[in-house]
């Protein structure tokens, strides 16, 4: 993607955020470019689940207006839930981390616990798309922090967006991402409870040599949103002791590495 095509899409998503709605004559005159140019960029967006297509315009998502899904749920109402759990999951996931390695953390609470594990650390690089994550490894004098840039999405205090997309496509590569999920199954794999955190969690997928998916016992068999990546992609999955064991020994039996913290 060039920057001249993020920089368009940037100010077509600041300015649905804005209006709710945009019309294709308008935008082709606000930003300069021609009415097909524009017509491209609302296609790619439609494509990333960021906004609908409509006659002469677009509109925002229902996932963009924040009124999806009931997983999709403010940041302090996940950090409450299953805390301990999510921080034995964090110590167990920090294990696998070697001194001098590039990791990506991605947004979430767990992966926020994972964070909190990372401190001692030698000379190890943190990719991440979570502002607050950033925020609490910059204080570790031996971690190099690098945040994608991009939109902020207050809800899960994360960078999303076409400039978050093209920094993780092909930019860099790291040895293992810590990924984040709203639910895992055998036959979807890894789900999303919305459409729009999805391009930017296959992106980083694809920058890693390895991916461990992290999360609660309540999300091992239950469906989300959207697909994210099958379980063929996931080199471990780390949850807790909370889990079915039926449904532990389901996944095992398909080839999955369960680790249970």
């Amino acid at each position: 993607m060039s920057v001249l095509r993020a920089e368009r899409e940037l100010r077509i998503i600041n300015k649905l955020r804005a209006e709710k709605i945009v019309h294709l004559t308008d935008l082709s005159r606000t930003i300069g470019v021609s009415e097909n140019t524009v017509r491209r960029d609302l296609e790619r967006l439609q494509g990333l689940g960021i906004l609908k297509r409509t006659h002469g315009g677009a509109v925002l998502t229902e996932d963009q207006r924040e009124t999806h899904g009931s997983d999709d749920v403010e940041w302090m109402t996940r950090q409450e839930h299953l805390p301990a759990q999510k921080e034995t999951i964090g110590r167990k996931a920090a294990e696998m981390v070697l001194d001098g390695e590039a990791i990506i953390l991605d947004a979430g609470t767990t992966t926020m616990q994972i964070a909190r594990q990372l401190r001692q650390k030698r000379n190890l690089t943190v990719v991440t798309n979570a502002v607050n994550i950033g925020l609490e490894l910059s204080r570790a004098d031996s971690i190099t922090v690098v945040l994608t840039g991009g939109i902020l999405r207050e809800l899960s205090k994360s960078l999303i967006g076409p400039l978050t997309e093209e920094f993780l496509g092909g930019r860099i590569h790291v040895d293992r991402l810590f990924l984040s999920a709203g639910g895992v199954t055998l036959e979807d794999g890894a789900m999303n409870a919305n459409t729009i955190e999805v391009p930017i969690k296959r992106a980083m997928i694809r920058a890693a040599r390895e991916v461990v998916l992290v999360v609660t016992h309540d999300k091992v068999g239950k469906k989300s949103f959207t697909p994210i990546t099958p379980l063929s992609s996931l080199a471990a999955i780390i949850t807790d002791s909370g889990v079915d064991p039926r449904m532990a020994d389901a996944f095992r039996e398909r080839g999955v590495t369960l680790i249970i913290a």
